[in-house]
């Protein structure tokens, strides 16, 4: 039977026939961009000899040739010689080809929609996973295996500066490719990231490297970047981030346009998946905030008058008790006692308030040195008492943005709970470091690590221990709102905050601030 081979033009026409083709045992067919081919296919996408079409065996095969872009039939990547069918679809670089028996092509085949079962998994993952950086993590490793893709990000911008925020990344890549850093982000196209994002349309170079609109990018080159599709994120006219997928290997095949449908879809639910779980978690947060301030609002108008009467006069009768001849011992032990809990209810009050009225005042540029070394003189006093040496490791010259006395409150907060988790002899370390993330040019992350070499957290505390209320403190007057609250003002600074266990013991507290420039 005599085939022919009709060449689909965008529209889904046949802008050129090829045929017809009698089926001879041994009889093999040259397709390429070279003259000398029996079937000249003009596009530069196609290589000189790209693939190869044969007769043997009683059927019609399609083999590669090494081409630059690879050869596909039905969507499926060609390397051995492959049996066609009638209605066979051949993709050479970017021209699509049909097999058939028919000297005219009639009709266009509907095409598979992937995108139903797609949006099943990523629905799915909202019974099991909660949090905006767990969805990131899912969505896109189910979008880029998907699509077949080497790399994948997903990331936020910051709607303030409009710059990509380094605390909020997730990616993925294809197994065998190697692993992911946290520098790998510089190594995608920022200049598509950014045309993605500045005009809300998806960006999709099917051959990157041939896109004369990006030929001064550079880490297209570089990277071998083959092919690019680049989705914003956006609810309306918000802008949330960018959904990034590319292919690098070498003779990776091109991603077609089921694809940039696919992940426009994707991009498009992700976004509003994002601002979903954002709106419930603020709307739960509000919620018990309310009734917890209305709450603490009343106990600390009942509680702060008769609080600072009682510290008054015991620190009266304290100073009697010291000058005059009177049995002093059991009296000043019981004066000491007063004052301890004074200081722990005065505590318990600003912590619990803290929690309910979050860092508040102007955010100002800063040097985070002397934050650090602030909340180091701070906690001075219960370092010596206690025995305890601190050991401080950070130069000036980090400058943040934020509010001076929330942040003070942040290390504070950690440099009392390492000393306090610690015997007398023990020792606390309070370092800096500066970092680049998201391929940016200078350094633009700045961590601090407090540090201690006590008995560390429990394996099954990690991954609580930011909740509102939890407490490792119970029968020690522990609130369990010392650590929420720094989390919650670390978010705020568009930072981030992490809790581990060292290797050589001990606890460790990572927190990661955006430097300002």
């Amino acid at each position: 039977m005599q085939v022919y081979l009709h060449w689909i033009d965008e529209a889904g026409n046949a802008s050129q026939s090829f045929g017809p083709f009698e089926p001879k045992e041994g009889l093999q067919l040259s397709l390429g961009r070279s003259g000398d081919c029996d079937i000249v296919l003009t596009d530069k996408s196609v290589s000189r000899e790209h693939a190869s079409l044969c007769f043997h065996e009683e059927n019609w095969h399609l083999e590669d040739l090494r081409s630059r872009y690879g050869s596909e039939l039905d969507g499926n990547p060609v390397s051995e010689s492959t049996p066609l069918k009638s209605a066979s679809r051949i993709r050479l670089g970017r021209v699509l080809l049909e097999f058939s028996s028919n000297s005219k092509h009639n009709t266009q085949r509907p095409k598979e929609d992937r995108r139903f079962p797609v949006l099943l998994s990523i629905l799915d993952i909202l019974g099991r996973e909660r949090s905006p950086a767990e969805l990131m993590r899912s969505v896109i490793s189910i979008a880029a295996k998907a699509v077949e893709a080497d790399r994948g990000f997903l990331l936020l911008v910051d709607p303030d500066s409009g710059r990509w925020r380094p605390d909020s990344l997730a990616s993925w890549n294809r197994e065998g490719i190697g692993d992911l850093d946290e520098d790998a982000i510089g190594r995608v196209s920022q200049t598509v990231l950014r045309e993605a994002l500045d005009s809300g349309d998806t960006v999709f170079l099917r051959f990157a490297a041939d896109d004369p609109r990006y030929e001064s990018s550079e880490s297209i080159r570089i990277e071998s970047i083959q092919s690019v599709i680049c989705c914003p994120l956006r609810v309306e006219d918000r802008r949330l981030g960018a959904f990034y997928i590319d292919r690098t290997h070498e003779g990776s095949h091109p991603f077609r346009e089921d694809d940039r449908e696919l992940l426009d879809t994707v991009s498009r639910q992700a976004a509003l998946l994002l601002e979903r779980e954002e709106l419930v978690r603020a709307r739960n947060r509000s919620d018990k905030l309310a009734l917890l301030g209305t709450m603490l609002g009343r106990v600390t108008h009942e509680l702060k008058n008769p609080l600072y009467n009682i510290r008054g006069t015991a620190e009266n009768l304290g100073e009697k008790l010291r000058g005059g001849d009177l049995p002093r011992e059991e009296v000043l032990a019981r004066v000491d006692r007063i004052l301890s809990g004074v200081d722990r209810a005065e505590e318990n009050m600003r912590t619990l308030l803290g929690f309910v009225h979050p860092s508040e005042g102007p955010r100002e540029p800063m040097d985070l040195a002397r934050i650090l070394t602030t909340a180091a003189v701070e906690t001075g006093t219960l370092f010596q008492k206690s025995g305890i040496r601190l050991e401080r490791n950070y130069e000036k010259g980090a400058r943040v943005l934020g509010q001076s006395e929330a942040l003070r409150q942040v290390f504070s907060n950690l440099l009392t709970n390492a000393a306090q988790a610690l015997e007398e002899g023990g020792s606390v370390g309070i370092s800096m470091s500066s970092e680049r993330r998201l391929g940016a040019s200078e350094d633009n992350w700045v961590e601090v690590i407090v540090s201690d070499n006590g008995p560390g957290i429990a394996e099954e505390d990690l991954g609580r221990i930011f909740d509102d209320f939890f407490t490792t403190k119970k029968g020690r007057g522990g609130s369990g709102l010392g650590l929420a609250i720094c989390r919650q003002i670390v978010e705020e600074h568009r930072g981030e905050i992490r809790a581990e266990n060292g290797a050589e013991g001990g606890a460790v507290f990572r927190v990661g601030l955006p430097l300002h420039s």
